[in-house]
C-alpha cells in the first residue's frame, strides 16, 4: 500500500492523504511497512509538502460515501 500512495503522490503532488479504515489496529500493525514504502518510493521534493494522515472511519462516513457515489453518477449523466 505504500508503494501505491507513493506513486500516487508523486503523480499528483497531493498535499494531504487520508488513510481509512474501519479497524483501529490497522494503523499501529501497518504504519513501520507502509511509511518505509512511501519513503522508498516518493520524490525526495515531494516529502515535505504531503501529510499523510491515518483516520479510523466514523459510523455515519459509509453513509457519506454511498450518497457521494450516488450524486457523482447524477452528475456524469448530466
Amino acid at each position: 500500500m505504500g508503494t501505491a500512495v507513493a506513486s500516487h503522490i508523486n503523480e499528483a503532488d497531493s498535499g494531504h492523504v487520508l488513510i481509512v479504515a474501519a479497524e483501529p489496529e490497522l494503523q499501529a500493525m501497518i504504519a513501520p511497512a507502509f511509511h518505509e514504502a512511501v519513503g522508498e518510493h516518493m520524490l525526495a521534493t515531494l516529502v515535505d509538502k504531503t501529510h499523510i494522515e491515518f483516520r479510523t472511519i466514523a459510523e455515519g462516513d459509509f453513509w457519506k460515501g454511498a450518497a457521494s457515489l450516488a450524486l457523482e453518477q447524477l452528475y456524469r449523466r448530466l
